[in-house]
């Protein structure tokens, strides 16, 4: 600490008289001055590293800048995510198409250009009914916007079965698997706008 005519700065909370206490009373007045310290940088959003190097040694270095950023400032995170998750959204076709693939695998009827096309057309479907809830939910039916989650595998069933002129039970299995794979699909598209979020 710096002293200016024998008192700390204003970012501190007054003196220690190290010299004039026992050591035992010392310590424990130090151990406090760093706690309410350590609280007040928390308070500013700036985050003390207190993990000695040998626990530093445990992360891999790739992963230790963008876990330090996200600990210093989550709310920048938080605004990111926001921010590419629409700039990005894009990129659940490509994520979604080799998961359709899946769905009709080798077949001489249904190519890729197929699947692409669906894929866009029931992404453009979930943008308009996300936009529904939200209205409802700024309306305050909070309610109403939840049951429109129902609609989601109905609406799956109703486009695989008309775009791919399946019967009823073949359409029924291939939404359950869809339910899956969306699953996959979200969760990957959410760890990499985590790791742009992290790394930008």
């Amino acid at each position: 600490f710096v002293y200016k005519d024998g008192v700390m700065g204003d970012d501190c909370f007054g003196v220690l008289p190290v010299a004039a206490a026992p050591a035992d009373d010392a310590r424990r007045e130090l151990d406090d001055l760093v706690a309410r310290a350590n609280e007040a940088f928390r308070d500013r959003g700036e985050i003390i590293d207190s993990r000695t190097p040998e626990q530093k040694a445990n992360v891999p270095p790739w992963l230790r800048y963008p876990i330090e950023k996200i600990a210093k400032n989550p709310d920048l995170l938080a605004y990111k995510l926001k921010t590419n998750a629409y700039k990005f959204s894009w990129m659940l076709i490509p994520l979604s198409v080799p998961f359709m693939w899946l769905m009709f695998p080798f077949s001489g009827r249904w190519r890729l250009y197929d699947h692409t096309v669906f894929v866009t057309y029931s992404l453009c479907f979930m943008s308009l009914l996300g936009i529904a809830a939200l209205l409802l939910v700024k309306a305050g039916q909070s309610n109403a916007a939840g049951l429109l989650m129902f609609v989601v595998p109905w609406h799956w069933y109703r486009q695989l079965r008309g775009t791919y002129e399946l019967r009823r039970r073949s359409a029924l299995g291939r939404t359950l698997l869809l339910v899956v794979f969306t699953s996959i699909t979200t969760t990957m598209f959410m760890f990499i706008l985590l790791g742009l979020g992290a790394l930008d």
